[in-house]
């Protein structure tokens, strides 16, 4: 989830540094600091906050030198400080972290450091220091610690005693070194640098980057060599095309992406996978589906429909749970794996644990040169583009599209509808609700009208039934995360069982309403909130709720089977706005990441 950014060559390594981790902002972060070296002289400036407040110190301390290492943080140990901002310092070494050192207890126990910060990352550096103090060697000091690090991480590493050299290291979060403004640079993430050409780190591999080239190690210390790859277009810098938020200009691009993943997807009217056997879907008894946040939500709505069309109910797994559940899979299983940057640490935990089951793993994945894609067996591509806001919008939508084939797919090859059954929902997916997912500007203006009425609520109940009541999670968790407003997701029907006692004067109960079957029972649900003094908001399918005093927000829906599409941009545009008013910032909200690589 940290931002890393390295540089050497026979450029200024600043500009470049600084580059990268604005470049990398998106993901989220608390404090931010770079490392520059120069004749054997490390200057280090950090700062918490923005990294404007780094560039504003950065203006006054000048740091000049071809090789720099730089960070934005995300605290996991301990409080957001300049002390605990990255880089670290001990000895002769100096050094950048993303991820976890779990047993750093004990690694700090191995050296004779009296430490400055509460950080893993120090603890760390200071075994770096103490090995490289023993052999001198830059190299043999990284394998040799990297051998007594329990966890995950991806390090930059300079030598004071090494000019214009820094190593970088991976175990479990991404890392990428290539050429770049005419030197060498290594990212986080490959869209941080301006690369010509750039090589992926695995598990274990080191990478040894001079001002001439790169060399590449293994776990060992033994040459290894790597296949060059070159950037897409889509690794450009990302670009606000004069939305006010990241989120904002994500969400008018529901309709676009939603068509580029349904057309990526179908194939003379029905829904093909490149790469993935139809044997796989045939075969697939259970649902088994593992995801995390919003790409677990996104799973609950795919198990709902393929109880509705394949009769074929579903596990869906939260990862961080499934990775200790202890469950049993053999050859004959499938498991599908939801992840937009596909670098999501626990989920990748669980796909590795499924394989070595001899599972069958299916990723459902946004970023196609991301480690999910690398290591499942197959793989469906969302085509939602670069996503920046760490809320999920439009990804979001577009994992669902992809998993709303599967299904049909299934449904299918299991002969529960017809051909033409099929063919005909996929024309509706094609040709109906991508229309549907548009907001129009009286959509806005009365979503915006309501959230201005709502705007000093602090506690939103979410409720509805059937799949409305599956919405009701990810509606929920849009609302949370970037407006802070306590909110929870309940069926309505389980209000009675303890939670109404919570509602009162002043809460606000945003209700779901796109089932006809359902329209009366939820009704019910909805006026006994209402009665207990909750104030109602209701997002319902056009012509509902007409003769009641709640605050609607109507949406048109041909198919209840694909209301989703409909009702996602407007609780996500429902949160954006309550965001706005509270004067917050919906792209970046507090204490979250946009990519998670820590367990």
């Amino acid at each position: 989830m940290c931002g890393i950014v390295g540089y050497t060559g026979k450029n200024e390594a600043l500009p470049v540094v600084t580059g990268g981790l604005f470049a990398l902002e998106y993901r989220g972060y608390d404090s931010s600091g770079v490392a520059v070296l120069c004749g054997g002289k490390t200057e280090i400036v950090k700062k918490t906050g923005k990294l404007e407040n780094l560039m504003a110190a950065l203006e006054k301390a000048q740091l000049k030198g071809t090789c720099g290492i730089g960070h934005t943080r995300w605290a996991t140990h301990g409080e957001v400080t300049e002390t605990n901002a990255h880089p670290h310092t001990v000895g002769k070494t100096v050094l950048v972290h993303n991820g976890i050192i779990e047993n750093y207890v004990s690694v700090g126990k191995m050296t004779n450091t009296d430490f400055k910060s509460t950080t893993d990352t120090e603890r760390a550096c200071a075994l770096f220091n103490e090995l490289y103090e023993r052999c001198g060697d830059g190299l043999q000091t990284i394998t040799s610690a990297c051998r007594e690090f329990v966890g995950s991480y991806a390090f930059l590493v300079m030598f004071k005693d090494e000019p214009d050299i820094f190593y970088a290291v991976r175990n479990g979060c991404p890392l990428v070194v290539g050429t770049a403004d005419g030197g060498f640079a290594a990212c986080s993430d490959v869209a941080a640098c301006d690369f010509g050409e750039y090589y992926k780190l695995s598990d274990g591999d080191v990478a040894k980057v001079t001002k001439d080239g790169i060399s590449f190690f293994d776990k060992d210390g033994a040459p290894i060599s790597k296949e060059a790859l070159t950037p897409k277009k889509s690794f450009s810098a990302p670009d606000k095309c004069g939305f006010p938020h990241y989120m904002l200009k994500e969400m008018e691009e529901i309709p676009t992406v939603l068509k580029n993943t349904l057309e990526a997807h179908i194939k003379d009217g029905l829904p093909y996978f490149e790469g993935v056997e139809d044997e796989i879907f045939k075969n697939m008894n259970r649902l088994r589906i593992v995801g995390c946040g919003t790409a677990y939500h996104a799973g609950l709505v795919c198990e709902h429909i393929s109880r509705r069309l394949t009769g074929i109910e579903g596990d869906i797994y939260i990862a961080s749970e499934y990775r200790y559940s202890g469950h049993k899979l053999n050859k004959d299983d499938a498991v599908i794996f939801i992840t937009q940057s596909g670098e999501t640490a626990d989920t990748l935990a669980c796909i590795r644990m499924c394989r070595a089951q001899g599972a069958y793993t299916l990723g459902v994945v946004n970023v196609p040169t991301s480690t999910a894609v690398e290591e499942c067996d197959g793989v469906i591509l969302t085509h939602a583009g670069s996503e920046i806001a760490v809320a999920s919008t439009k990804a979001y939508v577009t994992q669902l599209a992809a998993l709303y084939l599967i299904v049909l797919k299934m449904s299918l090859v299991k002969g529960t509808l017809t051909e033409d059954e099929v063919r005909g929902l996929c024309g509706e997916l094609l040709n109906g609700v991508c229309a549907e997912s548009r907001l129009s500007d009286t959509d806005k203006i009365t979503i915006n009208r309501i959230a201005e009425k709502y705007s000093e609520c602090r506690d939103m109940f979410y409720i509805g039934r059937g799949l409305d009541s599956v919405l009701c999670s990810e509606a929920s968790l849009k609302l949370k995360e970037i407006s802070y407003v306590h909110s929870e997701a309940y069926p309505s029907g389980e209000l009675k069982h303890g939670t109404i006692s919570l509602i009162t004067e002043g809460v606000g109960v945003f209700a779901i309403l796109t089932d006809e079957r359902l329209y009366l029972k939820s009704i019910g649900n909805i006026e006994e909130a209402a009665a207990r003094g909750g104030s109602v908001i209701a997002l319902c399918k056009e012509g509902f709720c007409k003769d009641k005093n709640y605050d609607l927000i109507p949406c048109r829906i041909s198919n209840d089977l694909f209301a989703p599409f409909a009702v996602a941009p407007r609780f996500q545009y429902f949160a954006y706005c309550m965001t706005i008013i509270k004067n917050l910032d919906p792209d970046k909200p507090r204490n979250l990441a946009k990519s998670v690589t820590v367990e």
